[in-house]
C-alpha cells in the first residue's frame, strides 16, 4: 500500500506523492514533510508547482490556516489549495450564478468554528461564490448595510489582501432586502440564488406587505425570474432557510 502514514511509518518519505496526499493529512504533517524532505515538499508542492488536494476540508479552514502567520508552510499550502477549492465547486456547477451577503457586523464576530468566527466563515463562503460566479457578478458581493452595495473584489488572488479587504466593507446592524432585490435585477440576467450569510440579526420589516411580496410584484412586471434567498444562520444549528418558507415573515 502507498498509504501516505504507513510510507511514513517505513521512513519511506521518497515514495509519498504530494499532489494525492490527503488534503487533512497535509496539513497535520506540513512540517513534519518540509523537515524530512525540504527539496521535493517545498519546491515542488509549496511553491505551487504541483496540483495541492482539498479533500473535505472547508472554505473557511483554508482562510484560517492562510491567514496562521506562524508557519510559512502551511499558509503557502493553504493558498495553494484555494484554487484546487475553486475548481471542484466550479466543476459542481451549481453556484455560478449566485452572489451573496455578507454581514461582517460586530455581531459576527462570536465564535462559530477551532480557531474561526461566524465572520470568518461568512467571508470565507462569500469569497467562494464571488470567484466561482461567472458573468457580470463575477467576482462581485453585497455589503450587509441598511443601503447595501454592490462590491467588486480587489484583482488579486492573495487570500490575506481580500480576506482584509472583506472586513473593511462598509456594515451596518442590518440589510434592507429590498435594495438587494434592486441591485439583483440590475445585472443581466440576474443571480439565480442570493445567499445571506449572517447571524439573522434583522431589522423587523414594517407595513402591511412583506418585503419579499413587493419584490416579486416588481420582477414580475419586469418580466424577470425572481432569486431564491436563501438566509445561512452561521449563528444556529438549523442551518439555512429558502425564502418561500419564511414568506410571511420576512
Amino acid at each position: 500500500m502507498k498509504c501516505t502514514e504507513r510510507l511514513m511509518c517505513h521512513h519511506r518519505g521518497a515514495e509519498i506523492q504530494y499532489r494525492k496526499v490527503h488534503a487533512c493529512c497535509l496539513n497535520i504533517n506540513a512540517k513534519v514533510f518540509e523537515k524530512h524532505d525540504p527539496v521535493r515538499f517545498v519546491e515542488k508542492l509549496a511553491k505551487r508547482k504541483g496540483k495541492v488536494n482539498t479533500g473535505a476540508l472547508q472554505p473557511h479552514q483554508v482562510l484560517m490556516q492562510v491567514l496562521d502567520t506562524s508557519s510559512s508552510f502551511h499558509q503557502a499550502i493553504a493558498q495553494a489549495q484555494w484554487p484546487a477549492l475553486l475548481a471542484h465547486v466550479r466543476l459542481a456547477g451549481f453556484w455560478s450564478n449566485c452572489i451573496a451577503v455578507c454581514d461582517v457586523s460586530g455581531s459576527m464576530s462570536a465564535p462559530a468554528a477551532p480557531n474561526a468566527s461566524l465572520m470568518d466563515i461568512a467571508i470565507a463562503m462569500s469569497l467562494l461564490l464571488a470567484q466561482v460566479a461567472d458573468g457580470p457578478l463575477a467576482r462581485h458581493v453585497i455589503t450587509f448595510h441598511r443601503t447595501p452595495q454592490l462590491v467588486k473584489l480587489p484583482e488579486t488572488d492573495d487570500l490575506v489582501l481580500l480576506y482584509q479587504f472583506f472586513k473593511k466593507m462598509e456594515w451596518g446592524s442590518s440589510t434592507n432586502f429590498h435594495k438587494v432585490f434592486d441591485l439583483s435585477k440590475s445585472a443581466s440576467p440576474p443571480p439565480r440564488q442570493v445567499f445571506v450569510f449572517s447571524d439573522m440579526y434583522f431589522a423587523s420589516a414594517g407595513g402591511n406587505e412583506t418585503v419579499l411580496r413587493k419584490v416579486q410584484k416588481e420582477y414580475n412586471k419586469l418580466g424577470l425570474e425572481l432569486p431564491e434567498l436563501v438566509f445561512w444562520n452561521l449563528a444556529s444549528s438549523i442551518g439555512h432557510l429558502h425564502w418561500p418558507t419564511i414568506l410571511g415573515s420576512c
